[in-house]
C-alpha cells in the first residue's frame, strides 16, 4: 500500500485505517489460567432465544453468511450450530476466521469527500462470531447480576436501564442540592473513539479483578487477540 501514489483510493483506504482504528500499542497476550470452572455447555433454547432476537436484515460479513442463512440452518439442522459454539466454548476459543471485520464506509451528509474524518466507519464481521458473542455475553451479564458486580449507576449496557434514567437520576441530584442550598457539578467527558482506543490490558484487568475465571470468560476474552479489520479498494 505504500507504494501506491498519493490520493489514489488504496492509499486512501490504508490512511483512513490508520486513522480510525490505530495499531494496538501493547499487544494482547492471553494467559491461560490454570484453575478455569466449567460452566455448562451451551443449550438448545439458549441459542435458539439469540437467533430470535438477531435482525434478518443486517448485513454479512466477509463471509457471506448472513442471519437467513444462520436462522435456516439451526431450524433444519440445529446439532450443527449447538456442537460448534459448544467446542469453541470447551476449548475457550474464539476462532480467528470470525475475527476479521470488513470496513464499509459512510459519508456523513454535507462533509467534504477527501476528509477522512468525513467518513463514519462500519466493521461487518461474520455471522457466526456474532452469535458466539451474544451466547457468552449472555452469560457474564447473568453472573454480574447474580452477584451484584454491576455499579448501581450504570445506566449503559444494561437490561431496563436507559439514558432517561440517567438525566432522571442527575436532575434529582442537582433538585437535592438547590434545595438543600449547596452546590452541583457535574463532568462530562466525550471521548474520542471510545471503543477503538480502548486498551486490551485494561479490559483483562477487569476480568482479573472479578475473579471469574470460567471457560465463558477465558473464551470471550479470547476475542482480543488477533483481530484485524479490512476494507474493500476493488
Amino acid at each position: 500500500m505504500d507504494q501506491q501514489e498519493e490520493g489514489d483510493f488504496l492509499s486512501f483506504a490504508n490512511r483512513i485505517l490508520q486513522e480510525l482504528y490505530p495499531q494496538i500499542p501493547i499487544p494482547f497476550q492471553r494467559q491461560p489460567q490454570n484453575q478455569t470452572a466449567r460452566e455448562e455447555a451451551f443449550t438448545k433454547n439458549e441459542i435458539a432465544r439469540i437467533m430470535q432476537k438477531v435482525p434478518i436484515k443486517k448485513p454479512p460479513g466477509y463471509d457471506g453468511i448472513d442471519f437467513v442463512v444462520l436462522k435456516t440452518i439451526f431450524r433444519t439442522n440445529p446439532d450443527i450450530l449447538i456442537t460448534f459454539y459448544n467446542k469453541c466454548l470447551s476449548l475457550q476459543c474464539f476462532p480467528n476466521l470470525l475475527k476479521t471485520g470488513v470496513i464499509v464506509l459512510f459519508l456523513k451528509k454535507g462533509k467534504n469527500k477527501s476528509d477522512i474524518k468525513s467518513y463514519r466507519p462500519v466493521s461487518l464481521l461474520p455471522t457466526l462470531g456474532k452469535i458466539l458473542e451474544k451466547l457468552l455475553l449472555e452469560r457474564l451479564n447473568h453472573h454480574l447480576r447474580r452477584n451484584n458486580l454491576q455499579h448501581p449507576n450504570q445506566y449503559g449496557f444494561r437490561t431496563n436501564r436507559s439514558t432517561e434514567e440517567a438525566i432522571l437520576d442527575l436532575l434529582d441530584k442537582i433538585n437535592s442540592a438547590k434545595n438543600s442550598n449547596q452546590h452541583a457539578l457535574m463532568i462530562s467527558l466525550d471521548i474520542k473513539g471510545t471503543f477503538d482506543h480502548l486498551q486490551y490490558t485494561s479490559i483483562k484487568n477487569s476480568q482479573d479483578n472479578l475473579k471469574y475465571h470460567s471457560n465463558t470468560l477465558e473464551t470471550l476474552i479470547d476475542i482480543l487477540s488477533n483481530r484485524k479489520v479490512a476494507i474493500n479498494t476493488s
